[in-house]
């Protein structure tokens, strides 16, 4: 990545990354610095005794690990929203786990429920019940009547039986005969 800038006349990336952008107008971004560890002791030792330094308690702490106050700040910050969430997660875990006891002791206490319904209610048998047992049949007195069958044709000299829609019909031969 990086190019001879002797010969080629490019400059490396790193360097353009520290230009700053026409276009936007800003300044470049400045890249990120990592925290050694005697550095991140002596913050944590810090952020254990005080999550929230004033601002001189960060001036000097930045002065002592030499590093920029910004820096000093933006850990502290970084520290208690890290702080935050494994508040949250626990506090979330506690309460998934209540949740899941209150759904079990609900089932089991609607399977006890059940078990208790069902056995207030008698056990059919398979053998035959006596008629007084067995539920009534409905009473045929209360139902309306069936409706009465056509009445058929009487036999008399003259008529002629045809099938109509609502059965047999009777019709006078001598009517007919006398209309034609």
């Amino acid at each position: 990545r990086f190019a001879d800038p002797l010969s080629s006349g490019k400059i490396s990336m790193a360097s353009e990354q520290a230009l700053p952008s026409p276009e936007r107008g800003r300044t470049p971004k400045f890249k990120r610095s990592k925290i050694s560890r005697p550095q991140l002791l002596v913050l944590t030792q810090h952020f254990e005794s005080d999550p929230l330094p004033s601002f001189e308690k960060r001036q000097a702490l930045a002065q002592q690990l030499d590093m920029t106050p910004r820096s000093v700040c933006v850990w502290f910050q970084n520290q208690r929203q890290r702080l935050l969430k494994l508040q949250r997660q626990a506090e979330g875990a506690e309460a998934s786990q209540r949740r899941s006891q209150e759904r079990q002791a609900r089932l089991v206490e609607q399977k006890a429920a059940k078990e208790a319904e069902q056995a207030a209610q008698p056990v059919p048998s398979l053998a035959r019940t006596s008629r007084a047992a067995r539920p009534a049949a409905p009473n045929r007195a209360l139902l309306p009547p069936p409706p009465a069958p056509p009445r058929p044709c009487p036999p008399t000299p003259g008529l002629v039986r045809t099938a109509g829609e609502a059965g047999a019909t009777c019709r006078a031969q001598a009517g007919e005969a006398g209309a034609t």
